[in-house]
């Protein structure tokens, strides 16, 4: 158990990592550069909101075939580095445009650069809404089993989602295949059901602790940009 642990974790903190870093980063450009396009590539990321999600997108499964990356964990870790969520990207942009030009103007003053703006200032005063951030993509990652279904063959790298879908489709093969005793099967579907409930435990245990870390941050981060005056 500790080795699906600790294989979950090096998927999740990574792509955690990734995704709030490439999110933040294009929000920033979004909210406070102007360059040619800026609308039109804004308004072409947000309709990808629209679109039903690609099942398996086939050209990318060819492209790290060929690079040597299956049955690694680089597929599911290096991209999430270039391409911020649509949806965070959004929220991030909305908060950071209410950071008053006032304030970026007088840190000018001061000599300060626009890299330092940003890690100084505009990140501390993101805070709750980066960690409501992480919340969310730890959640949708931790619940993800069908990209590293793809990609990763040895059991001794499945992360814990696999391992555990692993386990319900053994429960449901041996209940399938068991006697027809109706007191074989009925002992069959209890053992079942309890290992269905054992494995929403296990799966869910670790976000029960982190959330209440995050809690503080939760309600105020939702609520950035809904009120208004």
């Amino acid at each position: 158990f500790g080795v699906v642990m600790l294989n979950t974790y090096k998927v999740v903190i990574p792509k955690v990592i990734g995704t709030v870093i490439s999110s933040v980063l294009t929000a920033y450009g979004f909210s406070r550069f102007e360059f040619i396009g800026k609308k039109a590539m804004f308004a072409l990321m947000m309709s990808t909101l629209f679109l039903p999600q690609v099942v398996l997108n086939v050209p990318q499964f060819l492209l790290f075939t060929s690079w040597g990356w299956v049955d690694t964990y680089k597929p599911l870790i290096v991209p999430t580095f270039f391409a911020g969520e649509a949806y965070f990207v959004f929220m991030l942009t909305q908060f950071m445009r209410s950071v008053s030009r006032e304030m970026e103007e007088a840190a000018e003053m001061d000599g300060c650069s626009d890299f330092k703006f940003f890690s100084r200032i505009v990140i501390p005063l993101s805070t709750p809404i980066v960690a409501v951030l992480c919340l969310w993509v730890a959640v949708s990652l931790w619940n993800s089993y069908f990209n590293p279904m793809i990609y990763i063959n040895s059991e001794d790298k499945y992360p814990l989602q696999l391992v555990l879908r692993r386990i319900l489709l053994m429960s449901q093969v041996n209940l399938n295949s068991s006697s027809v005793d109706p007191q074989v099967i009925a002992k069959n579907q209890y053992l079942s059901e309890m290992l269905k409930y054992g494995t929403i435990i296990i799966s869910t245990l670790p976000l029960m602790v982190i959330y209440p870390f995050v809690q503080k941050y939760f309600v105020k981060g939702v609520m950035i940009g809904s009120v208004k005056g």
